[in-house]
């Protein structure tokens, strides 16, 4: 919430093709919120609403209802499961989860605690183990 999205390029997002996940769309599933902001984007597949960016060009501001596209509850209930699937809806199903070897030639991360005070995770600029 409160983010602001300008001078993007949105295209081909997601790695399903899901028809929601292609579009840029604000998804703010509470109301009285601060929302988010849209302006300068490109976005070839859509946004939903499609007058997105006259609809949201403020960020901040409290919209007193909240604001979820129609197919979103749709395509979210085919995704888990728990419903039927909108027309041309392909989420793959799997039953594991493939972890990827991490690469090899990645640098090692600096260490996070230094300068950074005592707490449940640092101490004496050291990681606590």
């Amino acid at each position: 919430m409160n983010d602001r999205l300008a001078d993007n390029t949105f295209d081909n997002n997601g790695v399903l093709q899901e028809p929601l996940e292609r579009r840029l769309r604000p998804d703010r599933p509470q109301s009285n919120q601060p929302s988010n902001c849209f302006m300068g984007n490109v976005a070839p597949n859509g946004s939903v609403p499609s007058d997105l960016e006259t609809k949201y060009p403020t960020c901040g501001l409290n919209r007193a209802a909240a604001d979820v596209p129609s197919d979103l509850l749709a395509q979210t209930l085919c995704d888990t499961g728990f419903g039927s699937c909108p027309a041309g809806a392909n989420y793959p199903v799997r039953t594991t989860v493939v972890l990827h070897p991490v690469p090899k030639s990645l640098p090692t991360m600096p260490n996070p605690c230094v300068n950074v005070p005592d707490n449940a995770w640092c101490s004496g600029g050291k990681p606590v183990s």
